[in-house]
């Protein structure tokens, strides 16, 4: 793929276009015959892998949850719950609002 094509690629994946849109645009303006799976590697590539995001995420609830007045529950695969010190100080002075 020239480097003009390849720019606009990396520019439109990364602003989140859709990479079948993408696929038609390079084949017709720059005669570029990839793969729409191609383009999905290369967005995934731009965006990072998940993996590491949820390694910052347990590392950042892990922080909160250093400081005894947190209190930070994991339910695996279901959704996590954290509720600050200042947050509980709230709910006790108003209850529920």
């Amino acid at each position: 793929m020239n480097p003009e094509a390849l720019s606009f690629a990396n520019g439109a994946l990364s602003v989140g276009a859709q990479p079948t849109k993408i696929r038609k645009i390079l084949q017709d303006k720059f005669g570029s015959n990839l793969i729409s799976k191609d383009l999905i590697n290369m967005k995934q590539k731009l965006t990072g892998n998940l993996e590491d995001d949820w390694s910052n995420a347990v590392r950042f609830l892990d922080s909160l949850q250093q400081d005894p007045n947190n209190v930070v529950k994991v339910l695996h695969d279901t959704a996590i719950f954290v509720q600050l010190e200042k947050q509980r100080e709230l709910y006790k002075m108003y209850g529920k609002v």
